[in-house]
């Protein structure tokens, strides 16, 4: 049965067009791809782009959703290749794969596998996926003697995922035990500015039986750095990029970390197998997360288990990356897409609420499930794309005899992805009674005229960097109140006025998604 929408879904860039089944994947090699200076294989399918640069260490220096980079590129090392050696290291930026423990090898990262040359191959080269198939030589260091990486990766038309196939081979005479750990440098500021507060990464975290406690990570500077912020969504951690150089480590009980542009609105997503009750490095850390003082970025970091290998054997950690339009917090990530808010009803307008990241172009629907798994309602079909954020917003009737409502993601063809959102049909009101308002805004103060104190209250619709400022009359700020991220809802702030000559103020307050407001208050003395 299908229930008639009264007004439909709400899609941010309405322009794009999906062409059925996307455009066809591509691969190609070029001698000066984006006039970087390296010899790349570039692979691209219409929704994202992704350079491996093998004379590097076959590093990822590019994976863009559309336009928009995610990866740090160094541009002191543009264009340059050195000759290994273990003295140094080579920042590059850029996406690469280490032998973990580091405790085993200390620092800098084993040479050859680091930054020697690659070998390059294609290996897949039709219009719905490409591959190409990179492999080191055999390191000589004496710390990590005798291992050789190699790794596939592979894109699909229609979609920003990247399959990443990441293996360590043991090319010496006795089984030795690794961990393979993989490292994206990320940018954390737009160019020419230190807007370090737009760029987060979030992640699960254990709420019980943590190895790392009760706060369910650990920090290498015991948290003082601010880039920690803690739980900013039920069990879901946050950190934003301070340039402190320090590290945190979670054994997340999920496989998801998520990289967010908060202020374009672009995340980056890694999708990862979970191996409960087997060993992992750095003290038991299944993700990772550097903040880097200079240069600026951050490094997102998967590990998996340490594994035995065999003499001539290896071991494959394979990862998967997604990117969509979004902000965070992410309070969800499967191969579908990710949650941003969930399914929320209200009883009174009828309005169904939802906002998601989709990794796959094609269409959504919602459905609703009785007990039986049978649907019992289902609304029409609209567009999806990872170069939109999917905005649910429309008129529907819950079925009486639903027990769950569900948000489908289908390809051009048809064909079933998978659901990115499945929320009980008794707590879709329950869920939207916890709904921050759809607001930004700032309220009269009380008192007004006051002296010498009153209550400024300010409405966050969504988790945000909020500046609230003072403006004396001839336009000078006289006083910063509010300076920090801030959590959806109704906050009050307690302004003391004693030190301020009477007047007539400005209370400004402005966002990072460029939202602003403004009242006047009248100080009597």
């Amino acid at each position: 049965m299908k229930i008639q929408l009264i007004c439909g879904i709400v899609l941010c860039l309405l322009t794009v067009i999906l062409y059925a089944g996307g455009e066809p994947t591509q691969i190609s090699t070029d001698a000066n791809y984006r006039s970087w200076g390296w010899n790349s294989v570039v692979m691209k399918n219409g929704v994202i782009s992704v350079a491996t640069m093998p004379e590097i260490g076959a590093r990822i220096m590019e994976y863009n959703l559309g336009e928009h980079p995610f990866l740090f590129v160094n541009p002191s090392e543009l264009g340059k290749t050195h000759t290994p050696n273990q003295s140094q290291w080579y920042n590059y930026g850029g996406y690469k794969v280490w032998p973990a423990p580091q405790a085993v090898w200390n620092w800098p990262p084993p040479a050859i596998l680091d930054a020697g040359p690659w070998t390059a191959q294609i290996i897949d080269n039709t219009q719905d996926s490409v591959s190409v198939f990179v492999a080191s030589q055999k390191e000589t260091w004496n710390k990590t003697p005798n291992l050789s990486m190699e790794r596939r990766t592979v894109i699909y038309r229609g979609s920003s995922r990247v399959k990443i196939e990441q293996s360590i081979i043991n090319e010496g005479a006795k089984t030795v035990n690794w961990s393979v750990w993989d490292v994206s440098q990320c940018i954390v500021n737009h160019p020419n500015e230190k807007d370090f507060e737009n760029f987060w990464i979030y992640f699960p975290i254990k709420t019980e039986d943590s190895v790392f406690g009760d706060q369910g990570v650990k920090t290498s500077d015991n948290f003082k750095s601010k880039a920690w912020k803690g739980e900013v969504a039920p069990g879901i951690y946050g950190v934003n990029f301070r340039p402190d150089n320090v590290k945190i480590f979670a054994d997340s009980p999920e496989g998801w970390i998520a990289y967010v542009d908060e202020r374009e609105g672009f995340a980056y997503v890694k999708v990862f197998d979970i191996f409960e009750g087997q060993d992992y490095p750095d003290d038991g850390a299944r993700n990772e997360v550097w903040v880097q003082g200079s240069p600026y970025y951050c490094e997102v970091e998967v590990v998996s288990p340490i594994w035995p290998i065999s003499a001539g054997g290896k071991i494959t950690f394979v990862e998967n990356w997604y990117a969509s339009k979004a902000n965070g917090p992410v309070l969800a990530v499967n191969h579908v897409g990710l949650v941003e808010t969930h399914l929320a009803f209200d009883p009174v307008t009828g309005h169904l609420y939802g906002l998601y990241g989709i990794f796959h172009e094609g269409f959504a629907n919602i459905s609703f499930l009785n007990a039986s798994e049978s649907m019992v309602g289902e609304s029409s079909d609209f567009p999806v794309s990872p170069l939109q954020k999917l905005e649910i917003d429309q008129v529907i009737s819950v079925p009486e005899t639903a027990v769950s409502a569900l948000v489908n993601i289908y390809d051009p063809s048809g064909d079933f992805i998978g659901t990115v959102d499945r929320v009980p049909a008794a707590n879709l009101t329950r869920v939207f009674q916890n709904k921050p308002p759809k607001q930004f805004a700032l309220k009269q103060n009380f008192p007004n005229p006051f002296n010498p104190t009153t209550t400024i209250e300010c409405v966050i619709e969504k988790f945000d960097h909020v500046r609230l400022s003072l403006v004396n009359i001839t336009g000078a700020e006289v006083a910063t109140l509010v300076d920090d991220w801030m959590s959806p809802g109704s906050h009050q702030i307690i302004w003391n006025g004693s030190n301020y000559p009477a007047g007539i103020y400005t209370v400004r307050l402005e966002s990072s998604s460029r939202e602003s407001d403004l009242i006047k208050i009248v100080l009597l003395k």
